[in-house]
């Protein structure tokens, strides 16, 4: 019978040892488990820190398109404004001729009498005006045409910035 012990004896002692052996591992286990955990949180943090600059930076570039198209929108209009006063001043020119034909026959026919040239040359006068009024709202449109540009180019510029410092985080 102190054989049978002997041998149950042995037999425990094994399994003890290759419980012990089964510890360490699960403990080894256990240790690369939170070493897993702990890395996965820190690249977690990480990428929402990079989500939230790339969120916050296509905010700022749908901003500066937002403004680049409202304006060209304003561009629009004011093109349609210059080409309404370019028109008007092509009008006026071809007036102004039409009545400088005008004064030239009843220059040559009436010899000294030239009553009628008087009249002639008030409606030149007007239309002169008119000519000149249409030329300084021309000027005041491309004014603000001119400071619309600006804005847009500065708009662009800012958005060209953004996505230029995106990419560099990323």
């Amino acid at each position: 019978m102190g054989k049978v012990y002997g041998l149950v004896f042995n037999g425990c002692i094994r399994i003890i040892g290759t419980l012990h052996i089964g510890t360490e591992k699960t403990q080894q286990i256990q240790e690369l488990n939170e070493r897993f955990v702990e890395l996965g949180g820190l690249l977690s943090s990480e990428g929402r820190k990079v989500f939230q600059a790339t969120f916050a930076g296509v905010n700022s570039i749908c901003r500066s398109a937002d403004q680049i198209v409202e304006a060209g929108a304003f561009l629009d209009k004011e093109v349609k404004v210059l080409q309404e006063i370019s028109e008007s001043i092509t009008k006026v020119s071809r007036q102004v001729n039409h009545l400088s034909i005008k004064a030239s026959i009843v220059a040559n026919q009436s010899g000294d009498q030239v009553s009628g040239f008087s009249t002639i040359n008030e409606e030149i006068s007007n239309l002169l005006a008119g000519t000149f009024d249409a030329s300084e709202k021309l000027r005041l449109v491309s004014e603000r045409f001119h400071k619309r540009i600006a804005d847009l180019t500065q708009s662009a510029q800012t958005g060209m910035n953004v996505a230029r410092s995106l990419i560099s985080e990323m």
